[in-house]
């Protein structure tokens, strides 16, 4: 039996369904809870290492975006807890930017802004780091953030505003030091 027929013939979830139509989704949302780097195809290949070993535990109840965004959530924690306690502070951008200017002074500036960003984004905990990406970056409606995380709209719409005000602190204090 090849593992494609195990597949078949396995109760619960439709893993490789599952990775076609909630991939690019998952990998989203692990990169705004981590960062860019290596380890955000690492840790989309785990999420569905996961899946695929507990797909028939998968009862339908939560919508499958849902419950891979759950192990998504769970992973990246454990990543970021991991890096914390071995290597300190992680340069969040590693990447290039995918929009690449013409001039390399301007590569220069967009690369630094794509830094920037990640080290404020760094900054939020957490509960509101997620709320942020989810609604920022991935242009989620609240409605469904509450969905994927559990919690009622009120306490979503409380951490997107918290977030997008600790997230302008953050960038204000940069803009103060930059004009001295």
């Amino acid at each position: 039996m090849s593992w494609g027929d195990e597949v078949a013939a396995a109760p619960g979830l439709d893993v490789a369904e599952a990775y076609r139509s909630h991939g690019a989704f998952v990998a989203n949302v692990i990169q705004g809870l981590t960062g860019r780097g290596p380890h955000v195809e690492e840790l989309l290949h785990e999420v569905f290492i996961v899946a695929h070993k507990k797909r028939g535990s998968y009862d339908g109840r939560a919508a499958v975006r849902t419950w891979l965004y759950g192990i998504a959530r769970h992973l990246s924690l454990r990543h970021n807890r991991s890096k914390r306690r071995f290597f300190g502070w992680l340069d969040r951008a590693r990447l290039e930017p995918e929009v690449v200017p013409s001039s390399a002074e301007a590569q220069l500036a967009e690369a630094e802004r794509v830094v920037f960003f990640h080290q404020a984004l760094a900054t939020l905990p957490i509960e509101l780091r997620e709320v942020f990406v989810l609604y920022e970056l991935e242009e989620q409606e609240g409605a469904a953030i509450a969905e994927l995380l559990g919690l009622p709209i009120g306490t979503v719409w409380t951490r997107l505003r918290t977030a997008r005000q600790r997230f302008t602190q953050v960038v204000e204090r940069r803009r103060k030091k930059e004009d001295r």
